[in-house]
């Protein structure tokens, strides 16, 4: 079986019922998507809050890299990470790590999935469009991205059947903490899956595939799943590598790996800014979130 996710159109028709043009009813259309994500209270002030914590992942890490795209920035070269010469920085391996510091650093700003947030941790809203299920699954937070799945094509009945029951019945499970991209299926197993998979890649991902391998292999007795948390860019190259079996990739492919690899996307994600429940700051420009993680800005009394 070969399942192949490198391109998806979504196509929408929308019948109108009004008098006027066709082009406004589509500014009147994209307006109201706008306001119903719109951040509509207000900051409040955090310069006794001090010097901001910036909390970052480690560069290998498919939030750093998709965040860093979206910000227009990139802190890595040659294999040199920029965030060890700022003061104020920590670099974190997990996104578990992150949302944990977080909640203890009353100063600290970092970025996780939507899905690992915790309790002691807010989202802020980023250039006034808030983080929410509703507004990733409508791509109207502008931090948004897809899950995918990469292997390398070879025979593996197996892992196409793994993969075939995450893109059916599967969405079911995806959909409890993220949004589905396909709608839930039956499954039956196919007889020849037996054996072990090995998978490895994004923390983000982790959780989310060992649920999933958890229920698959109720499903189907003869098939052993393990799922190692490392990042997407290791994942990737231990695929690449013939070291497992999948990897989980939290980032876009870029296009020279989707020439070497085949993929599905299992599920859409949003990455959230986050700062302790405390924080008096609620939302976020774009500017400012590059000036923090470039390390420009450093203080909380700059962020209005």
């Amino acid at each position: 079986m070969k399942l192949r996710a490198k391109h998806r159109f979504h196509i929408s028709i929308v019948s109108f019922l009004c008098v006027g043009t066709l082009a406004a009813s589509l500014c009147s259309c994209e307006k109201k998507e706008t306001q119903d994500y719109a951040f509509t209270g207000t900051n409040g002030d955090a310069s006794s809050l001090g010097v901001i914590s910036v909390q970052v992942r480690e560069d290998g890490s498919g939030t750093r890299n998709q965040f860093e795209e979206y910000l227009g920035i990139s802190m890595s070269e040659d294999n040199v990470d920029k965030y060890k010469d700022i003061k104020q920085c920590t670099v974190l391996t997990s996104g578990s790590a992150m949302a944990s510091t977080i909640n203890e650093s009353k100063n600290g700003i970092g970025y996780v999935s939507y899905g690992q947030m915790q309790g002691d941790s807010k989202a802020l809203a980023v250039d006034r469009i808030v983080c929410t299920r509703e507004s990733i699954a409508d791509h109207a937070y502008p931090l948004t991205r897809d899950f995918t799945l990469v292997w390398v094509e070879s025979p593996n009945a197996l892992r196409d059947d793994f993969v075939k029951y995450i893109c059916g019945a599967g969405q079911k499970i995806v959909g409890e903490t993220y949004v589905p991209v396909a709608k839930e299926t039956s499954f039956l197993a196919d007889p020849d899956a037996q054996g072990t998979l090995s998978i490895r890649g994004s923390s983000s991902m982790a959780d989310l595939l060992t649920e999933l391998a958890d229920a698959y292999m109720a499903v189907n007795k003869n098939a052993a799943i393990r799922v190692y948390a490392t990042d997407s860019t290791k994942g990737l190259n231990d695929a690449m590598e013939g070291k497992c079996d999948i990897a989980m990739v939290s980032r876009s492919l870029k296009d020279y790996e989707r020439d070497l690899v085949e993929s599905t996307v299992i599920a859409t994600d949003g990455i959230a800014v986050i700062v302790q429940k405390d924080n008096p700051i609620n939302q976020v420009t774009k500017d400012e979130l590059k000036g923090i993680f470039n390390g420009n800005i450093t203080s909380w009394n700059n962020i209005q």
